[in-house]
């Protein structure tokens, strides 16, 4: 064979070889219709197909359905203003022939209970979260049966769905607090809700109305019953629904859970997870010798910081030029808890307390850059999170315990600083746990300050007895990905959970029973079983803009 046709082919061959290493990846986008828009009365259906967003040289397409319900904009005034809430529905999957086991306890997949996954904000909706990052998580659901990403009237998807006006970005001079929060946003959050009463007269946002919505789409769709998988501040949703129809629930995970009644996590429960995270780093051989007492070490950063702000100049995440970033206490107290917040949290976290103990503050400032930096929120969810009315004597205790605590009321700055300009909510009647709950999972990050695993606990106690799953991870429990991974990281209990056909009598040996006697339920309605929600900048991968 001539030199040249050697040369070409041992080209073509190192080509080909570089090729399949590189992994591509596509912008999470809208669905692409695949069939006509169809259906009768308030509920419409099309066919679409689901793009995965990581992919090797050429996307896989799943076939799906993509469908809207019309329901009234008040339950409680049916035919007055209406809204369109949305669906996506993917068809479960037999086990492949090379499966080794069959994945389900059930038998074929495909005759078994509808899961239906209700999305935390952060996501956007779930079918945001489908065509994203929870993809690969909920094509792994569809061996165990049929799923259903439910949009809520407060999603993205919702139509109407309204934004916030105008731009919500905080000043980079001034390091961040709570006066500056009300000061620079709190006349926006008076323009957004006169906006959305303006745009939306007669549309309402309480939880009990996305209660409704749910079970309005289950009889839509014909479905006795339901598995619920929810994650983040969409347990808030399951929790509302079990509490009014339980019957049509068969079992439900909650990964991460926030209950309405709690409108942010407890400080000293936040306290205590911040705790465990730094003293895992302690323990660890790599940041061990580089963080030396990282709590007292973390309260000295923050006492410097709160009296003499750093300035550090970075490139602007959004504009691309160059930008002054004034940092404070409350910067390093937010960017701790937003590195938490990540998938791989404990690493974040230890490569800023590196640079910020050394005093070097790059990367504090990007994150309080990209924080600041924020969109605005949807003005449907802003309506939610800000209906939970608060204990005026119970806010002022948690606030006194906060000022005792080393993050104070970081958690809850942003949704305080919102709320006080919303216009004042009527409030719901409460949440109250239902008499005979359906077997319930609960699964808690031990390192996670969203959703504490005490407070998890509580909940636990509450629902009479639910399993729980205390995760030995830095990753926030509310990742479905996170959860459904592998065994190691106790996929093994969720799915099996999921999918026993009766109450399970044992999970797993890492699963635990909280007895109902517990924690005696009281029968008025929890005010401090659960965390609260959160928002996060959709447009910013990775960044957790707390309420």
């Amino acid at each position: 064979m001539p030199r040249f046709a050697v040369a070409v082919l041992l080209s073509g061959i190192a080509v080909a070889a570089v090729l399949a290493g590189i992994r591509l990846s596509a912008p999470a986008g809208p669905l692409l219709p695949a069939g006509p828009l169809f259906g009768m009365g308030a509920l419409e259906r099309r066919a679409v197909e689901v793009v995965a967003p990581d992919y090797w040289l050429y996307p896989e397409r799943i076939p799906a359905e993509e469908g809207w319900l019309t329901v009234p904009g008040d339950h409680a005034r049916a035919g007055e203003a209406e809204l369109r809430v949305h669906f996506t529905r993917l068809e479960a999957v037999p086990p492949g022939p090379d499966e080794s086991a069959p994945p389900t306890l059930r038998g074929d997949p495909r005759a078994a209970t509808p899961i239906v996954y209700l999305a935390d904000a952060a996501r956007g909706s779930g079918t945001t979260a489908l065509v994203g990052p929870d993809y690969a998580a909920l094509q792994a659901l569809r061996r165990h049966g049929p799923v259903i990403a439910f949009d809520g009237r407060d999603s993205a998807h919702a139509e109407p769905a309204l934004y916030c006006p105008g731009r919500w970005q905080l000043p980079d001079d001034t390091p961040l607090s709570l006066a500056v929060l009300r000061d620079t946003q709190g006349e926006r959050v008076r323009q957004c809700a006169e906006a959305l009463r303006q745009a939306h007269a007669g549309i309402r946002f309480e939880p009990e109305q996305s209660v409704a919505d749910l079970e309005a789409l289950r009889r839509a769709l014909g479905l006795e019953r339901m598995r619920l998988v929810a994650a983040g501040d969409g347990g808030q949703l399951a929790l509302g629904y079990l509490q009014v129809h339980p019957e049509r629930v068969e079992r439900a995970v909650l990964l991460a859970p926030r209950l309405p009644e709690r409108p942010a996590p407890r400080p000293e429960y936040v306290e205590r997870a911040v705790a465990r995270a730094l003293a895992a780093l302690h323990a660890d051989p790599h940041w061990g010798p580089r963080l030396p007492e990282p709590r007292e070490s973390l309260r000295v950063a923050i006492a410097r910081l709160e009296v003499q702000p750093a300035v550090q100049a970075i490139r602007d995440p959004l504009g691309g030029g160059s930008v002054q970033m004034v940092l404070g206490g409350a910067d390093l107290r937010l960017a701790v808890l937003d590195h938490l917040g990540r998938n791989d949290g404990l690493e974040q976290l230890g490569q800023l307390l590196a640079e910020v103990f050394d005093q070097r503050y790059k990367r504090l400032a990007r994150t309080a850059a990209a924080l600041r930096r924020a969109p605005p929120p949807r003005a449907a969810l802003l309506a939610r999170q800000c209906s939970a009315v608060e204990d005026p004597l119970a806010a002022r205790r948690e606030r006194m315990t906060a000022a005792f605590t080393l993050l104070g009321d970081a958690a809850g700055l942003r949704r305080r600083a919102w709320c006080e300009a919303w216009p004042p909510a009527a409030g719901g009647p409460g949440w109250l746990p239902p008499s005979a709950p359906p077997p319930v999972l609960l699964v808690a990050g031990e390192f996670d300050p969203w959703a504490p695993a005490e407070q998890v606990e509580e909940l636990a106690a509450a629902l009479g007895g639910a399993q729980l799953l205390r995760a030995p991870d830095s990753a926030p429990a509310a990742a479905l990905d996170w959860a459904l991974s592998s065994a190691a990281d106790g996929s093994g209990d969720v799915l099996a959970f999921l999918d026993a056909p009766a109450p399970a009598s044992a999970v797993a040996s890492t699963a635990t029973t909280v007895p109902a006697a517990a924690a005696a339920v009281p029968a008025a309605p929890i005010a401090g079983a659960a965390s609260g929600g959160l928002l996060q900048g959709a447009d910013l991968p990775g960044v957790v803009a707390p309420l």
